[in-house]
């Protein structure tokens, strides 16, 4: 069992199954067995799960994957020409369904990590372990000085991590 949000927080589940009722004869399920989250496509931001026919054009290529994307047997992505899909670490696809890519050989399907610049103009991360932590740092009347943490919140993070690059932010801590 594992969080579609998460792939990576496993549980260890004791299932002790059992029945109201002796007779099983009119049995019935209740409820979805879709997942709650589906496909999600904001501007070029990409994530969640398919159940359908969901279709990357060059066009609006690259997208940024900020979210697993989860193929169900039901569902089919396919990647047109060209297509350049950019992941973060901690983000993958998980193929159940169909997964078409229609590359060329003039026309690659790409699929990388996406690595954001740790310092874009006034605004940088220093002294972290990679490129997507770090202090934050402003550049103000040409020279350095560290972000003060008070007040420092996830819409905060959420802005400088657009700056840098990411297309969202994993997480982040306040000291």
């Amino acid at each position: 069992i594992f969080d579609y949000n998460s792939r990576y927080t496993l549980a260890k589940v004791d299932f002790t199954p059992y029945l109201l009722s002796p007779d099983i004869s009119n049995l019935t399920l209740s409820g979805s067995t879709e997942p709650a989250n589906k496909f999600v496509m904001l501007n070029r931001t990409i994530g969640g799960t398919i159940g359908g026919t969901v279709v990357l054009s060059k066009r609006l290529s690259p997208y940024f994957v900020t979210r697993d994307i989860n193929i169900l047997p039901s569902g089919k992505l396919v990647l047109e020409a060209g297509v350049r899909l950019e992941f973060p670490m901690h983000v993958g696809i998980m193929v159940h369904g169909q997964l078409i890519a229609e590359g060329t050989e003039t026309e690659n399907i790409t699929l990388t990590l996406h690595e954001p610049t740790q310092n874009v103009g006034n605004v940088r991360l220093v002294d972290g372990k990679g490129p997507w932590e770090g202090r934050v740092e402003v550049r103000r009347g040409g020279r350095w000085g560290t972000v003060c943490s008070k007040g420092w919140d996830a819409v905060d993070t959420m802005i400088l991590c657009k700056q840098l690059g990411y297309p969202d932010y994993y997480e982040y801590l306040s000291r």
